[in-house]
């Protein structure tokens, strides 16, 4: 039987995933667990630096930062009895606390979000407050109702889902070299022929996006451009050989290129590479969104294989 007027209920989700990897259902539609207030995952209030001259009326924009993201949280959580009350208090407490990482080496937890049409938000953050427990009125003694408040270090929201793709076979086949539309910011001399593969992402994200490649040798040289926005990765004077894996992290506190032997290969990245800003970039910063990265090497064979992946990355839901 259909009820006239009726309407689905809206099947949402809060979620706080602790640093060692336990999925709390803070708001559960279907349970007895309910997020009264959330706030704070809108657009947060940017900083500008700009400069002034001596003679200059206003001032100069030069750049902009987003600051720490900060979240308010109202949690309403209720049991049928006391014992249950004091059990559900416990396993919060026992949730949240911030020992459940190392405290001289902190690892955040996270913020999901889980809308009603499927899509999923992640967020990065620390408890710097609450629960404190007011004791509740004369009727509520079964009940937890209070306000948490976590702080984002990195304000920037993300699907949790890699996006990840591979080009594969570098080998030179022929006289003539392979190349997919990029223009390279080297040559290579005729005993050293080169091959260039491509990925095309259509990103989906609205805040840049800071991918890692995972490069299985044999090969020699190694250069990795954004085709829409200029930056590069480049490689020189090392030899890869068959099988070791080289991974060039470009997450903003890592930026590391390790083989899988633990060996730091910065010393050979070119001094006109732009480690510290490539990037995946959001329209309009790139046409439509679509960013082609290139990848040339010389010394490849069939085996050779480069594999990129990447995360959708949001200023606010």
């Amino acid at each position: 039987m259909t009820v006239r007027n009726s309407r689905t209920p809206l099947l949402e989700l809060i979620q706080y995933i602790t640093p060692d990897g336990i999925t709390v259902n803070l708001h559960d539609p279907a349970g007895d667990r309910a997020v009264l207030l959330y706030e704070g995952d809108g657009l947060p209030s940017v900083s500008y630096s700009s400069t002034k001259g001596p003679s200059q009326h206003g001032s100069t924009i030069l750049g902009v930062k987003e600051p720490e993201r900060e979240i308010d949280l109202a949690l309403r959580w209720t049991a049928c009895s006391r014992d249950d009350y004091w059990t559900m208090r416990h396993e919060l407490v026992d949730y949240l606390r911030p020992n459940r990482t190392d405290v001289d080496n902190p690892t955040p937890g996270v913020l999901r979000r889980v809308l009603s049409n499927g899509e999923i938000y992640d967020l990065n953050v620390v408890l710097v407050s609450g629960p404190k427990f007011i004791f509740p009125t004369k009727w509520d003694h079964f009940s937890i109702q209070e306000p948490l408040h976590f702080i984002a270090h990195n304000p920037i929201l993300y699907n949790p889902t890699n996006i990840t793709d591979d080009v594969e076979d570098f080998e030179v086949v022929g006289e003539e070299d392979i190349v997919y539309g990029f223009t390279f910011e080297f040559t290579f001399s005729d005993d050293d022929p080169y091959v260039a593969r491509s990925f095309t992402v259509n990103y989906a994200g609205n805040w840049e996006s800071f991918p890692t490649f995972t490069v299985e040798g044999p090969w020699s040289h190694l250069l990795i451009g954004n085709q829409e926005t200029g930056k590069k990765i480049e490689l020189d004077g090392y030899a890869s050989p068959a099988l070791e894996i080289t991974t060039i992290d470009l997450t903003y506190n890592v930026k590391s290129i390790e083989t899988d032997s633990n060996v730091s290969l910065l010393n050979y990245l070119t001094n006109d590479s732009t480690l510290g800003t490539f990037a995946i970039q959001p329209k309009p910063l790139v046409t439509d969104g679509i960013n082609t990265i290139a990848v040339a090497i010389v010394g490849g064979t069939a085996d050779t294989t480069v594999t990129m992946s990447y995360k959708n990355r949001y200023i606010g839901i």
